[in-house]
């Protein structure tokens, strides 16, 4: 025997009265039923993942690091392809060779010294610029063929105009330069010490393209941990 679906869902007499089932219609046609992702992730958990401390902290240790590798790969290959007093942006970067500058044990030296092997800020500025306790790179001659020194001015000596020279001496040092320095193979005022990373910009300079190499692994394998830390946090 054949049986009407409608008959067992109990909606035959529905059908057969058009006016009920108009009313059916226009009852449905008033329901608004939310159309829901079921793939996407809450918004409170999404927001707690988003804002919380633990993430904020990761977040900005990557950018710390994206920052680092950047300024390493951009002074090496700048240091690569430049000469040794071209300038980026008005600054200079030297690696100390020497313990002319380093402060002594007891405290007494004035601010501003370095050691050997650290790396030193300098910052183009004009002779007339220069104060007395500036630490100051210039040329050991005219002609500019010699490598710089970086000491302390201990006198200036202003003749007049643009007539100006300057007596230097090394911290470290028991005497003055023997020679006073014009206003001529002046670099520029040392303005920043970076301790210990004269050895590490030199070897950056010698070897540009391994130095990119292996910033760049880096920046990589930081983003992908945490792209993966990520999602992890989020299907918790």
């Amino acid at each position: 025997m054949d049986v009407n679906i409608l008959q067992l869902l109990g909606l035959e007499e529905l059908f057969e009265d058009s006016d009920a089932l108009l009313e059916v219609a226009d009852i449905l046609d008033r329901v608004e039923l939310p159309m829901t992702n079921p793939w996407a992730v809450p918004p409170p958990i999404a927001a707690q993942h988003r804002r919380g401390p633990r993430w904020a902290l990761a977040l900005g240790l990557n950018i710390l690091i994206y920052l680092v590798c950047a300024a390493i790969i951009a002074v090496s290959l700048i240091l690569n392809y430049s000469g040794y007093n071209d300038s980026i942006l008005g600054y200079h970067i030297y690696h100390v060779v020497s313990g002319s500058m380093t402060p002594a044990a007891d405290g007494s030296s004035p601010p501003g010294g370095f050691r050997e092997k650290d790396a030193i800020i300098v910052k183009n500025t004009a002779p007339e610029k220069v104060e007395l306790g500036d630490v100051i790179t210039f040329w050991q001659d005219d002609e500019h063929q010699s490598a710089p020194i970086t000491h302390r001015v201990i006198e200036v000596r202003n003749n007049g105009g643009s007539d100006i020279s300057f007596i230097t001496k090394g911290d470290h040092n028991d005497r003055e330069d023997p020679d006073s320095v014009p206003g001529g193979r002046l670099i520029g005022v040392k303005v920043l010490r970076l301790p210990k990373l004269g050895g590490a910009l030199k070897w950056a300079q010698a070897h540009p393209y391994i130095t990119v190499g292996v910033c760049v692994g880096v920046m990589s394998v930081v983003f992908v941990v945490y792209i993966v830390s990520t999602r992890k946090k989020q299907e918790q």
